[in-house]
């Protein structure tokens, strides 16, 4: 339970931090177009951050299968919707389709940038195989095995 927690309350509060500042209704001041770049870089920063995350948790849980990373990359991406969705009901405030492209783009970077470090640090090591837990490589090997 303590490493299911140290995995996935990082994760756990980086949601809480992107649901509290999307509550926050925005100033009173006209918006420009030229406030629509530093928007768009906010929401990739803001899930970038939680890309990263996921895979960090799916990494120090031992969570590490191509099935745990989609689904997790999915239910992160609803994440995204409700996000936008229930912006509807905050003042000044609105869904957008470019700011929920944008957080998929920043979720997608996350999640691929922390899988590309984990395997170039794989490949600095020098061992054999990729760095994923045992239980993965045995099921992976006995359904490769049955299957012949």
């Amino acid at each position: 339970m303590r490493d299911h927690v140290r995995a996935w309350g990082p994760v756990a509060s980086w949601v809480v931090l992107i649901a509290v500042a999307t509550s926050v209704p925005l100033p009173t001041r006209v918006w420009r177009p030229a406030d629509l770049p530093m928007d768009l870089v906010t929401h990739v920063f803001l899930y970038f951050g939680l890309g990263w995350l996921v895979g960090r948790a799916l990494w120090t849980s031992d969570r590490w299968t191509v099935a745990s990373l989609v689904f997790a990359a999915l239910a992160a991406i609803l994440f995204a919707v409700l996000d936008e969705w229930h912006q509807r009901w905050i003042p000044r405030r609105a869904p957008s389709l470019s700011d929920w492209l944008a957080d998929v783009g920043g979720l997608s970077l996350g999640l691929a940038l922390f899988v590309w470090a984990r395997w170039r640090s794989w490949q600095r090591s020098g061992e054999h195989r990729p760095p994923v837990p045992e239980e993965t490589v045995d099921l992976a090997l006995h359904a490769t095995d049955e299957s012949q």
